[in-house]
């Protein structure tokens, strides 16, 4: 048998059924990022971006719509990070919004130090209508010590990923 091929290396795969897979958007596309400056006092910014624009048949924008997404928020924070609940800011559209308005309910564990990290989890009423939401939430970081962290001691900057699901109504299932 020819060897030639089989020394380049490469591997090919081919199906006998042409395979196509997609995936579909979501209705918001999720960023997570630090602001602030200097290495004890920050805050944690969420922006939810809409993924989709309603357009009338014209090509306008549709005016404001009463229907809204139910957007729940898991978000795991490191035990070095104490976050201040009471500095909880929500924005839509750029525009101030009181919680009680937006937040239907929100779930919190406090971190320990040195033993588990804190989990927050909420549960948003955003209209349907709303092109970006803003979730800001200052915190304080913990010095930590080389003598406990000796290896990497820049992993402070580090934060963990939220999740983020979407309560579809009955008519979409």
């Amino acid at each position: 048998p020819d060897h030639e091929d089989i020394s380049s290396g490469h591997i090919g795969l081919t199906w006998k059924i042409p395979f196509s897979w997609t995936t579909s958007r979501g209705p918001f596309r999720a960023t997570r990022f630090l602001v602030g400056n200097g290495n004890a006092r920050g805050a944690i910014a969420l922006v939810l971006k809409s993924n989709k624009l309603k357009t009338d048949h014209r090509g306008l924008i549709e005016s404001a719509s009463l229907n809204t997404e139910n957007v729940v928020l898991f978000q795991v924070v490191p035990w070095y990070i104490r976050m201040y609940l009471h500095t909880l800011k929500v924005f839509i559209d750029k525009e101030p919004m009181s919680l009680r308005e937006v937040v239907r309910w929100m779930h919190m564990v406090p971190s320990e130090d040195r033993k588990s990290p804190g989990v927050m989890e909420m549960e948003l009423a955003i209209p349907s209508n709303a092109t970006i939401v803003t979730l800001i939430m200052e915190f304080d970081k913990v010095s930590l010590s080389l003598s406990l962290f000796p290896t990497c001691f820049s992993f402070s900057f580090s934060h963990l990923s939220v999740f983020v699901s979407l309560s579809l109504s009955r008519a979409e299932h």
